[in-house]
């Protein structure tokens, strides 16, 4: 399956648009018909785009454009609705958010387990990791509770940044 959209668009405190974004997008289910169809249906695929340019903000304040782009659910099950069950891994390369700031890639796995989200992953300078990072979602009585980590050493990234580009120019101590 292909799917090509001409633009879509979500309308918020900040609104996001994508132009005409392209996906091949192949998937497997899988279930018993003999049982219960929520408690064995099984579901697997792969979503991937060659690029998508991404706009944010309003009005679109910043362009990010992503290159190649993977996006793999390796399971996902409902044994029940509102009991969803999800591991998806994302990996975006050659990630532009502008000029003056270097092309990076990421490499994420997001786990959803009923009303909880995990992400675990890195960004990529040079094919490097500069930055990891770790995460979590929880709804609870109508209200989020979330946490969210970072880790990077900064002698490895001050490396990885250079020649130094211009949107860090004003961190130079002289």
């Amino acid at each position: 399956l292909q799917v090509a959209a001409e633009r879509l668009s979500l309308s918020d405190d900040s609104p996001l648009s994508i132009a005409k974004p392209t996906w091949k997008i192949t998937a497997e289910a899988t279930a018993n018909p003999a049982e219960d169809f929520w408690k064995t249906l099984t579901v697997r695929g792969e979503a991937s785009s060659p690029q998508m340019k991404l706009e944010v903000g309003s009005p679109m304040e910043r362009t990010i454009t992503l290159g190649p782009t993977r996006v793999q659910l390796t399971r996902f099950s409902a044994a029940q609705p509102g009991a969803a069950r999800a591991d998806l891994t994302i990996a975006a390369d050659a990630i532009r958010t502008g000029s003056n700031w270097p092309v990076s890639d990421l490499r994420a796995r997001v786990l959803l387990d009923r009303g909880r989200v995990r992400a675990d992953g890195s960004v990529l300078l040079h094919g490097k990791e500069a930055l990891r990072f770790d995460g979590s979602h929880a709804l609870k009585g109508g209200c989020g509770e979330a946490t969210l980590t970072s880790q990077q050493t900064l002698s490895v990234l001050g490396t990885q940044l250079q020649p130094r580009p211009p949107a860090l120019a004003p961190l130079v101590m002289g």
